[in-house]
């Protein structure tokens, strides 16, 4: 338990410098004065704060790793708007992490991580027909919503929650192209589909 607390401690105290400083002003000694442990520690479990930020985003995923683990049917998650709302939820409480990651460019680590559990675990669940346009598609669409929750947090989260989820529900279910049209005024003003 100590072992894991002492880890806890550095990561804590990783989040409170890197919301001031970007990674490479953070330096070991500040981390080890803020967490209340030596150099020698702190060298005990991390290689280095590179090492560090790759933990602390580790921390991230456990929560979104255990909420996959128990969907009951995931053959009917895919098919609404549930995995959406479950990513949210559960990124809702490291929300500030996030926008630190994406704030500082290191969202992409996340992202990594995101599909390296994310890939396998729903090959697990399905037998697949071309596994190798599988992880093409599952690449694609991750990164989408990576782009959109980026775009979205810039923007100061000028669309609610609900209609984040909707509208990366609608892109997926109806496809890219038909959204585009769909928001696309003709000659007459209007949209040219609905």
């Amino acid at each position: 338990m100590k072992r894991e607390e002492t880890r806890n401690d550095f990561i804590t105290a990783f989040w409170q410098l890197y919301q001031i400083k970007t990674i490479d002003k953070i330096s070991i000694r500040e981390l080890c004065e803020l967490s209340g442990y030596n150099r020698s520690t702190f060298y005990s479990y991390f290689e280095n704060i590179y090492d560090l930020l790759d933990e602390a985003i580790e921390d991230i995923m456990t929560s979104p790793r255990e909420a996959f683990s128990n969907i009951d049917s995931f053959e009917t998650a895919l098919n609404s708007d549930k995995i959406m709302y479950m990513f949210l939820s559960i990124f809702k409480s490291k929300e500030k992490y996030i926008e630190l990651l994406l704030k500082n460019h290191h969202h992409y680590i996340l992202e990594d991580k995101v599909k390296e559990f994310l890939i396998p675990f729903i090959k697990s669940q399905f037998e697949l027909v071309n596994e190798k346009k599988f992880e093409y598609i599952i690449e694609y669409h991750v990164s989408a919503c990576f782009g959109l929750i980026k775009k979205w947090i810039k923007n100061n989260k000028d669309y609610s929650e609900e209609e984040i989820i909707e509208l990366v529900y609608n892109i997926t279910s109806k496809g890219i192209l038909k959204m585009i049209a769909e928001n696309i005024k003709t000659d007459r003003g209007e949209p040219s589909e609905k």
